[in-house]
């Protein structure tokens, strides 16, 4: 978790953002990373448009929309092998 006072500097750092914009958008990363450290594409229903457009796509055939970027999150139980945030990201 990152403490109230790495927050404000952050969110001073950033301009006009408060520490509750700050604090959300390191939400919406920490949801993100563990999407795919955890094998779970359902988590990224909480952080990603069902609209969303990926430019450009990843892979030629990828599908469209949320859908088509969650086909890309694991689900084999293996992940990418180490965890995409190391423990500073905590």
């Amino acid at each position: 978790m990152i403490s109230l006072p790495a927050q404000k500097a952050l969110a001073a750092r950033w301009g006009r953002c408060d520490v509750a914009v700050v604090a959300k958008i390191i939400s919406c990363i920490r949801i993100f990373y563990d999407a795919f450290n955890q094998n779970d594409a359902s988590l990224l229903d909480q952080i990603i448009a069902e609209d969303w457009v990926h430019i450009p796509p990843n892979f030629p055939d990828e599908k469209p929309g949320s859908e088509g970027f969650k086909e890309q999150v694991p689900s084999d139980g293996h992940g990418y092998g180490r965890p995409w945030c190391s423990r500073r990201c905590r």
